[in-house]
């Protein structure tokens, strides 16, 4: 009950000061140095940004198609297209997919990046979360005897709270299987 009045509060939020988060979201592109030199002002105009976009397109999930056309030019940084990505990723469209699967292809090289990949599918709460973690589990960049990718897929679908406190159990048998498969191996994981 507390997830669900918790998100109806931001939903709430979300629709009501829409003007506003778009006012800011101009505001803080402004003031944001775009060659991303990095001072605490700035990334402060840059969290800000990210949580304008957030509040936008949980108002506007259509949005989302503004937001994939823009993509490259907006996604300047790891800041911005961590936000970008977060902002989209709860939202049942093809253009999620397509820019998470970009996200993906973009960095196959950097096992860092590839664990925000991972914990952003963990995190979702689209009801098709628990196949695409199925999906990530088979990704050529996901190995559960990786401790980081553990914690980013496994760790992160911990947390939450929809799907893996769902209540036929399956997140509790799930992530249970997954902490017997990987203590064969590693104990200490």
């Amino acid at each position: 009950r507390y997830h669900q009045a918790r998100e109806a509060l931001l939903d709430t939020l979300a629709v009501h000061f829409l003007p506003k988060w778009h006012e800011l979201n101009r505001q803080a592109a402004k003031q944001e140095n775009q060659s991303y030199e990095y001072s605490p002002e700035a990334a402060g105009w840059r969290t800000l940004r990210n949580v304008c976009r957030a509040f936008v397109l949980r108002a506007d999930p259509a949005h989302i198609e503004a937001v994939a056309e823009k993509y490259g030019e907006m996604a300047q940084n790891m800041t911005h297209e961590w936000g970008i990505l977060s902002a989209v990723n709860h939202i049942d469209r093809h253009e999620r997919d397509r820019l998470l699967a970009q996200f993906a292809e973009k960095f196959a090289d950097d096992p860092l990046v590839m664990d925000k990949y991972f914990a952003l599918i963990a995190s979702c709460r689209r009801s098709d979360t628990p196949q695409q973690i199925q999906a990530a589990l088979q990704h050529p960049a996901f190995n559960l005897q990786n401790p980081n990718k553990a914690r980013a897929l496994l760790g992160t679908f911990s947390r939450n709270v929809p799907h893996f406190h769902a209540a036929d159990g399956r997140g509790y048998r799930f992530l249970a299987d997954k902490i017997l498969e990987a203590d064969r191996f590693n104990p200490s994981l």
